[in-house]
């Protein structure tokens, strides 16, 4: 009788511990409520009657757990997760591997300082990678659906990207991107140079054959080969993108402009200038004074006269020489030149100043009657015609007009520089038929008449007609600055999208959701979390998503099951068996004390 009343206050007691346990743990998030089933006991003895066996007592045979959902309260946090309708969250200890998993439905997850979400107790949670991740399109529209790839990892969401790491779109973090928009139809024929690198532009030519046209002239380019240069966009809208290697670090915008043709030069060979007048004096007929006494050569140049005396035996151009280059014998040759002439012995050589422009024939006389005054030569001055180089020239990079000495000269892109010089020389010649126009190679000489006289240079100058490109070409420049995360959401489906400050919208993973044929089997291991045991059978883990699993709810997390007012009622009715299975007792060991006395 002591047994069966002992097994009878243990079974109340098992009932008051569990159900304190369910009401401690009413605010736990996520928390099962349990509850304890008993079973009698009977004699198992073959000769017992049946109708006259009394049982042995009670036994507790199973503590359940109730895996009933418990109410949802709002939090406003992305990443407190609830699971609407069945199964659990996966969560494994960072320090083991392979699917060693434990199981909850409590979702208050956060991210740890490298971006893992992880419970309280640091589990990280298990997902699923994108194999592809989704991103936004210039216009913010979705462009890719991610698919799943096969293992199950913990989900991270990377708060930031440095420079050289890939992104999961698989570009390249610090990547700068430079777009160069080009809007046609061409309006001319011509060069753009992009990024220094001239690209043939016809007339006509539409958007996306101009942007063709620079993809195919960077992608060869010696300057590009770290970089790689696509076409983007579809007919008018096309543009050329730009991606430079990571290492180049922040680059300025690609350039892009129509090129000037460069105007050739010019030079003057020969300036424009007037010959000094030349007079000579020969007395190489009679160089010296033989008449016995001293002789006065009279010098006349028309405004002044001279008296020269050469004494017995002097030479007359020596003496002559020595007096006119002496300014104060001769004051008014200081402007002129008298000089021996190299080749003609006794032959005086007479210059004048370049200012004193024509002057009168200069004549001798004297009283030696063999004074050479038939011998006087005089040699009038002139003019020296100017001649100028023009050149060397260059090719036409761009349809272009010439404009030389006023005349304008046309040209065509592509235009050889010998071509160009043909062409000037050709009208140069109509234009001014008194001079010498005359092409060697790339270069044009121009003789001018001496009738001009100081006339001006030529300035040839070019001018493109019109820019290759129709309009102007737009470079945007790219950032350099790290990725950072700016936002995180998490879908029904368990698709956790990560926004980053290059504007795309990362698609991180999918949480993974467990379920078991037998949830109550599931051992508890504390800290919220089960692991399966033989009577819950295996997990199968899939993402989350009816009908295999239940939605995720973010912002949201599961309250305990526990309805405190039936917990208290359950106290009380277990507080009651205890009382009455105690009274039991009392009375059993009076009633032994007496039997005991009697004796």
């Amino acid at each position: 009788m002591l047994s069966v009343t002992m097994a009878g206050l243990n079974a109340a007691q098992k009932t008051m511990d569990v159900t304190s346990n369910n009401m401690s743990n009413a605010n736990t998030v996520g928390f099962k409520r349990s509850f304890a089933s008993f079973g009698d006991v009977f004699s198992n003895d073959p000769a017992a009657n049946p109708k006259t066996s009394i049982g042995s007592g009670v036994l507790t045979t199973a503590i359940t757990r109730d895996t009933t959902a418990g109410a949802l309260k709002t939090t406003g946090r992305v990443t407190d997760m609830a699971i609407d309708g069945r199964g659990f969250f996966v969560v494994r200890d960072p320090a083991t591997t392979g699917d060693t998993f434990s199981y909850t439905r409590a979702g208050n997850f956060g991210l740890d300082s490298q971006g893992f979400m992880v419970d309280p107790g640091g589990n990280q949670v298990i997902g699923y990678q994108a194999a592809n991740s989704g991103k936004l399109d210039a216009n913010g529209v979705a462009i890719m659906i991610p698919d799943l790839a096969s293992s199950k990892m913990s989900m991270q969401i990377n708060p930031q990207y440095f420079n050289g790491q890939t992104l999961p779109d698989g570009s390249i973090a610090g990547q700068e991107k430079q777009l160069l928009s080009l809007k046609g139809p061409a309006t001319a024929t011509g060069s753009v140079l992009v990024g220094g690198v001239a690209v043939s532009i016809t007339t006509g030519d539409t958007t996306a054959q101009m942007a063709a046209k620079v993809q195919s002239a960077l992608s060869v380019d010696a300057g590009f080969a770290k970089r790689t240069v696509t076409v983007v966009g579809t007919g008018e809208m096309s543009q050329v993108q730009i991606v430079y290697d990571a290492s180049e670090g922040d680059v300025n915008p690609i350039s892009v402009e129509t090129p000037v043709a460069s105007s050739p030069t010019v030079s003057t060979k020969n300036p424009f200038q007037q010959v000094a007048e030349i007079q000579t004096m020969d007395f190489s007929a009679a160089p010296t004074n033989t008449t016995g006494a001293s002789v006065d050569v009279v010098l006349t140049d028309g405004s002044t006269t001279l008296t020269i005396p050469v004494a017995d035996g002097e030479n007359y151009a020596d003496t002559i020489q020595a007096f006119l280059s002496n300014p104060t014998s001769a004051p008014t040759f200081a402007g002129r030149s008298v000089t021996a002439d190299t080749l003609v012995a006794n032959k005086l050589v007479l210059q004048f100043a370049n200012t004193e422009g024509l002057v009168a024939p200069i004549t001798l006389s004297g009283s030696d009657p063999a004074l050479p005054t038939t011998s006087l030569e005089t040699q009038a001055g002139n003019y020296s015609p100017k001649i100028s180089e023009i050149g060397p020239m260059s090719a036409a990079a761009a349809d272009a007009t010439i404009n030389v000495a006023g005349v304008s000269i046309n040209v065509a892109a592509g235009d050889t520089a010998v071509t160009i010089a043909n062409r000037i020389q050709a009208a140069l010649q109509s234009a001014f038929p008194a001079r010498n126009v005359v092409v060697g190679g790339d270069k044009i000489t121009m003789t001018y008449a001496i009738s001009e006289g100081d006339a001006p240079l030529v300035q040839p100058k070019f001018t493109n007609r019109k820019p290759a490109s129709g309009s102007a070409v737009e470079a945007v420049k790219g950032s350099t600055d790290p990725v950072l995360m700016q936002g995180l959401s998490i879908s029904p489906k368990g698709e956790a999208m990560a926004t980053y400050s290059n504007g795309a919208i990362y698609t991180m993973g999918f949480l993974a959701i467990a379920n078991f044929s037998n949830e109550g089997a599931l051992k508890d291991v504390g800290g919220n979390r089960f692991v399966e045991t033989g009577d819950s059978g295996g997990h199968t883990i899939t993402p989350a998503g009816a009908p295999k699993a239940g939605n995720i709810m973010s912002g949201a997390l599961e309250q305990a099951n526990v309805d405190i007012t039936s917990e208290l009622m359950e106290m009380i009715r277990a507080q009651q068996v205890y009382n009455g299975n105690a009274r039991v007792l009392q009375t059993t060991v009076d009633t032994v004390t007496k039997i005991t006395d009697m004796r």
